[in-house]
């Protein structure tokens, strides 16, 4: 008896060896229970607390709304000022000038608005999810179009200067740029700042 179970034994391990699927449909049930227990763990990791997904809910909300609002007179001020350099009978008067600067100033005022919006959705990422692994990729992102962001801002500025300059207005083009320069000096600030004090929260709650 114990040859004959010893030989049903040995065949039984030489059919499996011979047969390497069935090796691989035992494999398939260990390797979707380690996959499933990564995924919840990730997506644990993810999870906001109830107070966490209101704030972040209410400034996505509110983000909207105010991106919507700048974006509009961002771009009615641009054309406002496009349409009066073509349609002023002299562009070169005093009162013209003292018109298009102010109307240059709104435009810049409201693209700064603009980039301090954007960094402060940003600062107020949760912490518990900026510090997995995942969070770092898209801080990496978010970084990288800020920067982008930002320059792109900063030349959508010059242009109205550079429109001045088309017209021969070297004194509004000067004066309109002392003021950019001033605004985008002021924007760096902020978002070096706010970068700053956004990386201490993000330490001070993961340690």
């Amino acid at each position: 008896m114990r040859a004959r179970a010893f030989g049903i034994a040995t065949s039984e391990q030489g059919a499996s060896s011979r047969n390497p699927s069935a090796r691989m449909h035992e494999k398939i049930p260990n390797m979707r229970n380690v996959i499933a227990e990564s995924v919840q763990s990730t997506t644990s990791d993810w999870q906001m607390s109830e107070p966490e997904e209101e704030l972040y809910t209410y400034l996505l909300n509110i983000s909207r709304v105010r991106a919507s609002v700048l974006s509009f007179l961002s771009g009615f001020t641009f054309t406002v000022i496009s349409i009066f350099l073509n349609q002023l009978p002299d562009p070169t008067s005093g009162l013209s000038q003292t018109t298009l600067f102010l109307l240059t100033l709104l435009f810049e005022f409201f693209l700064f608005l603009s980039a301090w919006q954007m960094t402060i959705l940003i600062s107020c990422a949760p912490a518990r999810i900026v510090s997995t692994a995942y969070g770092q990729v898209f801080r990496r992102e978010v970084a990288t179009f800020s920067l982008l962001m930002f320059l792109g801002l900063s030349l959508l500025g010059m242009s109205v200067m550079l429109m001045f300059l088309l017209w021969n207005l070297l004194y509004l083009a000067l004066a309109s740029s002392v003021v950019w320069i001033l605004f985008i000096v002021a924007a760096y600030s902020i978002i070096r700042t706010s970068i700053k004090r956004t990386r201490a929260r993000i330490n001070t709650e993961t340690d």
